[in-house]
């Protein structure tokens, strides 16, 4: 028996149209204009910033960093200025050892975009690995703490403790250290013992470095060569870890007043949330939210907007946009406005209305029974009639489109 062959129904293709989309945020301003807001903001809030897009990264590295360099000097405590502190340096080869590794091209400004990056980056901490957002330990090498707790760890089972009587050397020393520990650089532990160490890690990657040069199958003369380079690296090694060391102890104290301002903002920030509509501090102060902007302001020395903040934490309801009905000067919620029209004042919502934020052409079903208040592109509002009513409607997107392949 032959196959009886269906007819073929009729196939409509419709070819939807690029849809209009609002511009990015970026690209409404242009590079000069973002450097010029970019250099309103803190350091903390500029490095984020720079890790969002290539436009805000050219725009904020500009001038070889110069927004990254003068940054520090928005906050109410600025920190130390190594250009200040290398004016007042002797020897030429640390004054080279801290120029070179914190990049100070023009000495007439303040400090240069990596000590910047250096002092207010993020990093991870040390012991746990965890990501913090805490000032480092020690600006040289960047070492983070993330917590006491990881600190205590730190010095417990992570250092080597230089002694006084071993003239500050390992408890068990090897014959070399006396090369090394001179260069290494140095954690000093918090009061009242003020325990001077080097972390493991460095100590043994020395170690390793000089067995290398020591133990390697070279001539003597091929060994004598490269012995007298690493000692001329630990020279270099040696001025760079004094200079910074005595750079430390200013950085030291400002990380101190910025702690106890920390504190003083903390608190008012805390009472600045404690009051709103009656609820418990604790509840407040648990949620992610707050907690992640308490920490962001306080970094940052500022007080926090508190009924914008409990919005975005869920503890406040979000305040409703209101608008005028043009037909009767109501006020009536935005959400609710075309509602409002069609009850009201029949007969006056329009079929076609301009949406602001992408800035196409919006319209609305004349044949739905129910008066719908869904709002279709061109496109859509054409297969809308033809799957829904039976309507085959040509758009004028796709109208253009045949007339186009008919001229070619």
């Amino acid at each position: 028996m032959a196959r009886r062959s269906k007819p073929k129904r009729a196939r409509y293709a419709y070819i939807s149209s690029q849809p209009r989309s609002a511009p990015a945020y970026r690209d409404l301003l242009s590079l000069e204009m973002w450097h010029l807001v970019f250099s309103y903001c803190p350091p903390s809030a500029l490095l984020a910033a720079r890790d969002t897009c290539r436009l805000f990264r050219d725009a904020i590295d500009r001038n070889e960093g110069e927004l990254l360099a003068r940054a520090p000097l928005l906050l109410p405590i600025p920190p130390p200025d190594p250009i200040v502190f290398m004016s007042s340096i002797k020897h030429r080869d640390k004054y080279r050892a801290m120029r070179t590794y914190l990049n100070i091209k023009d000495t007439g400004g303040f400090g240069s975009a990596t000590y910047t990056k250096l002092l207010f980056g993020p990093g991870r901490c040390y012991v746990c690995n965890e990501p913090t957002d805490r000032l480092p330990e020690r600006i040289l090498d960047k070492v983070y703490l993330c917590s006491r707790k990881c600190k205590q760890r730190l010095f417990h089972s992570q250092v080597i403790h230089l002694l006084p009587r071993h003239k500050y050397l390992p408890a068990s020393p090897l014959s070399f250290d006396r090369y090394l520990i001179p260069w290494l650089p140095t954690i000093v532990s918090s009061k009242p013992h003020r325990t001077r160490s080097v972390l493991t890690r460095d100590i043994m990657a020395a170690r390793k470095e000089y067995r290398e040069i020591v133990n390697a199958p070279f001539e003597p003369q091929e060994r004598a060569r490269r012995m007298e380079a690493l000692f001329a690296k630990y020279v270099d090694r040696y001025h760079r870890t004094k200079v910074f060391a005595a750079f430390q102890l200013g950085i030291d104290e400002w990380r101190e007043q910025m702690r106890w301002e920390s504190k003083d903002i903390c608190d008012a920030n805390t009472r600045r949330l404690a009051p709103k509509r009656g609820r418990h501090v604790k509840t407040i102060l648990q949620n992610h939210v707050v907690q992640r902007a308490l920490r962001l302001h306080t970094r940052d020395l500022r007080l926090v907007k508190p009924r914008s903040l409990l919005r975005r934490a869920g503890v406040l309801k979000p305040k409703v946009q209101r608008t005028v009905c043009t037909q009767c000067d109501a006020s009536i919620s935005a959400d609710y406005l075309d509602w409002h029209i069609l009850r009201r004042h029949p007969n006056q919502l329009p079929l076609s209305r301009l949406n602001v934020e992408t800035g196409s052409t919006e319209y609305r079903c004349e044949i739905c029974e129910a008066s719908s208040l869904q709002w279709f592109s061109e496109v859509s509002l054409s297969a809308h009639q033809y799957h829904k009513h039976g309507i085959c409607k040509i758009s004028s997107t796709f109208r253009d489109l045949l007339s186009h392949q008919v001229q070619s």
